[in-house]
């Protein structure tokens, strides 16, 4: 970890795609919406907006 942080958000698309692959409610082995933003979204975020810069370059040698 660097020591910067990063703003990260997600989309009003993420939201609605999001809505789109999890039911509301849990079934069949898949969790919920509200699970998923509520365990797996907050990590993922959290883990782009602390560690952003140590992600590989998308270019090698462009940082930009």
């Amino acid at each position: 970890m660097s020591g910067t942080r990063r703003t990260v958000r997600a989309t009003a698309a993420f939201f609605h795609r999001l809505d789109r692959l999890l039911p509301s409610e849990r079934s069949g082995g898949l969790p919920s919406r509200a699970d998923f933003e509520a365990s797996e979204l907050l990590r993922t975020v959290e883990g782009f907006a602390s560690g952003f810069d140590g992600l590989p370059e998308l270019i090698r040698g462009r940082p930009d």
